[in-house]
């Protein structure tokens, strides 16, 4: 299969799943300005590539919602006992010459204009979702991921009930995206940001864009209408209603809506 030159694609959607969704956060940003710079449509800020990000599967509760005195790793490394500690070791690990790692630029450059000492932050994947990148986002996360909210229990930092609220919480907030980003939005003095599309069911999936049954299989009703992924992002990526779909959480476990094949 010979597939098109990216290079005179007229939408692109940057995606990754689980850990692949940390790979978004940190070069969505970065691609999508190299291939804005190599596209054969585009011609200086005439530009009608339309460049789109997903990040499927990996979006936790941030740290910043967690008591982290009661999580394991805190016991076992008292110096990871706070969301301060974890992400400036987080930090310093990634920044050693052996790993070479390479986040969201624009996040580091602006911590070091505004807030000198805080580029550490730019290793917590949340923060960068939260405050910098321009790249519109839609976000598809399970309020009861079995592989992420199995960590979570595993690590002592929350039940699986508090793991579904807060997830589900969380999305709730990133649609009003543009009024607390630090960059790149209305707050922080640029234009506006494009609200995020959201899809959080509650069936205990991880993967989402990679499973059919999931991606098609697993609907959401809102208002008298069923939804899936597939719908819920193609109607963003559209400008269709609607755009953001979240079950309201029902406790511990699958929803009883869920597909059971």
């Amino acid at each position: 299969m010979v597939l098109p030159d990216i290079d005179k694609a007229e939408l692109v959607l940057f995606t990754g799943s689980s850990a692949g969704g940390n790979g978004v956060k940190n070069n969505v940003d970065r691609v999508g300005e190299l291939l804005r710079q190599s596209n054969k449509q585009c011609n200086g800020a005439h530009c009608p590539l339309v460049y789109l990000g997903v990040i499927d599967a990996n979006y936790p509760p941030s740290f910043h919602s967690i008591n982290l005195l009661q999580a394991t790793f805190c016991t076992e490394s008292p110096f990871v006992c706070t969301y301060d500690d974890l992400y400036v070791n987080t930090w310093n690990l990634l920044n050693v010459a052996t790993y070479g790692a390479r986040g969201d630029e624009s996040c580091v450059k602006w911590h070091q204009q505004h807030q000198p000492g805080t580029e550490w932050q730019c290793a917590d994947p949340q923060h960068v979702v939260h405050n910098h990148l321009t790249t519109p986002l839609f976000i598809r996360m399970d309020l009861q991921d079995s592989n992420i909210g199995g960590h979570f229990l595993d690590k002592n930092l929350a039940t699986a009930a508090q793991f579904g609220q807060l997830t589900h919480d969380q999305l709730s907030a990133v649609v009003n995206l543009d009024s607390f980003a630090e960059e790149g939005s209305v707050r922080g003095g640029g234009p506006r940001l494009r609200a995020p599309g959201v899809f959080g069911p509650q069936c205990t999936d991880h993967y989402g864009l990679s499973i059919s049954k999931v991606f098609f299989g697993v609907k959401i009703t809102d208002s008298g209408k069923q939804y899936s992924f597939h719908d819920v992002l193609w109607n963003w990526v559209q400008g269709a209603a609607p755009q953001q779909i979240i079950r309201p959480f029902a406790g511990a476990g699958p929803a009883p809506d869920c597909p059971t094949n």
